[in-house]
């Protein structure tokens, strides 16, 4: 593997390793919320969720050229955001 596609394969896991697991805490609490019936309220989550993330990456990668930081970050972010809401 070429070392600079390496080093940019290693930058955007460091970025995205934080919401994968907000990602994985949001697929426990859309569980949850199906086992009691309430699959409605994480549907609704999840439909702003492609909205965000397009806006996220176009804004941080493109805008504010952070490259594939800023794509792996608006990850994180949507996650986050998605799963705090």
């Amino acid at each position: 593997m070429d070392d600079e596609a390496s080093v940019m394969a290693g930058n955007y896991v460091a970025y995205f390793l934080p919401g994968l697991y907000m990602a994985g805490m949001l697929d426990i609490d859309r569980n949850v919320l199906s086992s009691f019936g309430k699959s409605d309220v994480a549907m609704k989550c999840q439909i702003m969720s492609p909205f965000l993330q397009i806006l996220f990456s176009y804004s941080l990668t493109l805008y504010y050229g952070f490259g594939i930081k800023g794509c792996a970050f608006s990850g994180t972010l949507t996650n986050t955001l998605t799963f705090l809401y």
